[in-house]
């Protein structure tokens, strides 16, 4: 269920950014070269408890969670460039999205972001945080 999780999550922020001049996304636990000259994105999935409203065996599971992506940027290039990809994400994976594949659909109830701070590499860092929810038959 996790698999499809960030699968869809992937996938939709994936679809943001099909142009040649898009910035690079820097996908979990793979190996991606990133210029750290450009901007680039750093999503993560941090699934929250599974809850279970229902007893019985095809009882349905509550799960939710944090769909983060780090909005990465060179230290001293300014705030523009950074603001306009926060914006299009923000607007891409607005409340009341709905993902969907064969086993679950997934529906995203906030989203927000953070003031910038900088990180142990000296860039600028804006994380944006997009709550998602689904119920899922086990």
């Amino acid at each position: 269920m996790y698999k499809d999780i960030q699968s869809l999550l992937n996938e939709h922020l994936s679809q943001l950014f099909q142009s040649s001049d898009a910035p690079t996304i820097a996908w979990e636990n793979l190996y991606v070269e990133v210029d750290e000259n450009e901007i680039y994105l750093e999503p993560h999935l941090f699934p929250s408890d599974t809850y279970y409203p229902e007893l019985g065996e095809n009882a349905v599971a509550y799960l939710s969670g944090i769909y983060q992506v780090n909005v990465v940027a060179p230290k001293g290039q300014g705030w523009g460039d950074v603001a306009d990809l926060v914006d299009s994400i923000t607007e891409h994976f607005k409340r009341g999205t709905t993902l969907s594949n064969e086993n679950m659909t997934l529906r995203i109830s906030k989203v927000n972001f953070e003031p910038g701070i900088y990180n142990a590499k000296g860039n600028y860092v804006v994380p944006i945080s997009i709550v998602y929810f689904s119920y899922y038959n086990n």
